[in-house]
């Protein structure tokens, strides 16, 4: 990663952003030492912002760590049951594509 002390004029502002475009170059800037800013291309935000969004709160994780085990143990089934419940949906949205097998369809009217 590329460390900068300052915002350079406009003219090397567009030959930082070409860079960070083209090569993916991940660039800090820092104020004083002290890191602010960092240009980076809109994919990387993008996943940035995904994994951001996959992550559980602080304030999740504390309401969890003062369960006790049994809690927890009861927690999870009821997680998993409402994955389960949730791929069981998506799966019906898709009309059972993935189930549908036409050679073994009894009503396919190709056979």
């Amino acid at each position: 990663m590329t460390k900068l002390d300052i915002i350079p004029d406009k003219a090397n502002f567009s030959e930082l952003i070409t860079r960070v475009k083209d090569n993916g170059e991940r660039i800090a800037i820092s104020q004083q030492g002290n890191p602010v800013a960092a240009l980076i291309t809109y994919a990387d935000l993008k996943r940035f912002e995904a994994l951001e969004a996959l992550l559980p709160s602080k304030a999740y994780l504390d309401i969890i760590c003062q369960l006790s085990v049994e809690e927890i143990a009861v927690l999870m089934a009821a997680i998993e049951e409402r994955v389960e419940t949730v791929k069981m949906m998506q799966l019906a949205e898709t009309g059972f594509d993935e189930w549908h097998d036409p050679e073994e369809d009894i009503y396919n009217e190709q056979a």
